[in-house]
């Protein structure tokens, strides 16, 4: 049926656990998950591919009860290394009773459900498969001198069988366990029938345990080393940080008891991350840049003119954005980076010529019109030549665009907006500043 969907050339499965032994595959692989890799067609549009898989796959949900899925772009090599997290958005809801914990994630599911954006929205609290649980009675089994870890080993072996050797065929090992008839173990009364020996008597299991039928969860998760319940789910149409703001004002409708919480990470939570990381590394290169400048002018106050386009080329990389409709993310974070070490070039032009004129004697106002006449046409030119060499990257162009052009955006935003900036904000900044040296000359 995914063949038959418009743009679908090819549709790969994989069940269970993967050959390829990754790190990656090998930590979500799982007996009850399915992996599809659905290509699409030369000239596709991928975001609507990914609208008809999901419309597809919600028309399942009613005939498949209990079954989760969720639709996502392979991202390229670069792409995971820079972003290995799977799902946009991650819910923590932690407590020390699971029934609790399940009781709050069942009622959060249902308000986020109602966010627009929010899509495959899934959680770890699903039953698994039906199964007994036996509890050993410690004062039972004390009466007939068999401890809880020969009763527990005694079930093991009954049920799974026990491996007594080994036979080595060249390089393959072939294990040999020793297993009870299948007709001895075919349901729980057979097994609870089965006798312990104990000093020559035999002693029923059933005299030995308490039991009851269950259904256990399909994944267990733990936050902090607390039991927990995962909930994940992606974004679609809107940026990760408004959709996370939505559920943080629904989790804060929460009735929450004493000793639950609930967290939200994800993308957004490595988005958070990057930022206090990149922050700091923002604040050094205008450090570095600011010191080399102010070897270069043996001033600590002409740098200042200069450094100011940095903070003025943001106003540009985030105008950018919103144009383009580009949310920020790690990649934009470093296009902005890049950005700082190149905005200032503009301005050292502008700055340098001035700055000689003024040493030749000539009068501050004339100097700036002299300087920002001559290097004008160069200020414009160094621009246009950058980002003409550039904006091609802004387009999609074939598979892993998107990492490029959220690099792009930012950068080609910086430098339009820091030359600008520097033509009008530079000549100004300058007068003051160099009105403010000059009285303190006078003042010494």
């Amino acid at each position: 049926d995914l063949v038959r969907l418009p743009g679908v050339t090819g549709v790969y499965s994989a069940i269970g656990m993967p050959e390829e032994q990754t790190v990656q595959a090998v930590t979500e692989a799982s007996m009850e998950r399915t992996t599809l890799e659905i290509k699409s067609g030369t000239g596709a549009n991928t975001e609507l591919v990914i609208r008809a898989v999901r419309a597809y796959l919600e028309t399942l949900r009613s005939v498949t009860a209990g079954t989760e899925f969720a639709v996502k772009k392979r991202g390229t090599t670069f792409e995971q290394i820079l972003r290995p997290e799977q799902n946009d958005i991650k819910i923590w809801v932690a407590g020390r009773e699971p029934e609790i914990a399940t009781r709050i994630a069942g009622e959060l599911a249902g308000q986020l459900r109602m966010i627009n954006g929010l899509v495959d929205l899934r959680t770890s609290m699903q039953k698994g498969s039906p199964e007994f649980q036996m509890v050993i009675d410690r004062e039972r089994a004390s009466r007939y001198g068999l401890s809880v870890q020969a009763v527990a080993q005694h079930l093991a072996h009954f049920v799974r069988g026990n491996e007594a050797t080994s036979l080595s065929d060249f390089d393959r090992k072939i294990s040999i366990r020793v297993e009870a008839p299948g007709e001895q173990r075919a349901n729980i009364d057979d097994i609870l029938s089965a006798s312990i020996q104990v000093g020559g008597n035999s002693v029923p299991v059933r005299e030995l345990v308490r039991w009851q039928r269950t259904e256990g969860y399909a994944e267990i998760w733990r936050e902090n080393r607390q039991r927990a319940i995962l909930m994940t789910a992606n974004v679609s149409g809107r940026s990760v940080g408004s959709v996370v703001d939505d559920i943080q004002n629904r989790i804060k409708r929460l009735n929450l008891p004493a000793g639950y919480a609930v967290s939200v990470g994800g993308e957004n939570e490595e988005i958070s991350e990057s930022f206090r990381s990149l922050f700091l590394i923002i604040l050094l290169s205008l450090f570095l840049v600011y010191m080399i400048l102010a070897a270069e002018y043996e001033s600590i106050l002409y740098p200042l003119v200069i450094i100011l386009t940095s903070p003025l080329a943001f106003i540009g990389a985030i105008l950018a954005m919103l144009i383009a409709g580009q949310a920020y993310n790690v990649m934009s974070l470093i296009g902005i980076v890049i950005m700082i070490g190149a905005v200032d070039n503009d301005a050292v032009i502008a700055v340098d010529i001035i700055t000689e004129l003024r040493r030749e004697g000539v009068e501050l106002n004339e100097a700036v019109k002299q300087g920002m006449k001559l290097r004008l046409r160069p200020i414009l030119m160094t621009t246009a030549t950058t980002v003409l060499g550039v904006i091609p990257l802004v387009f999609e162009f074939g598979t892993g665009s998107e990492l490029i052009r959220a690099l792009t955006i930012p950068l080609v935003g910086g430098l339009i907006a820091s030359t600008a900036f520097t033509v009008v904000a530079i000549p100004i900044v300058y007068t003051y500043i160099d009105h403010w040296a000059i009285g303190r000359k006078q003042l010494h």
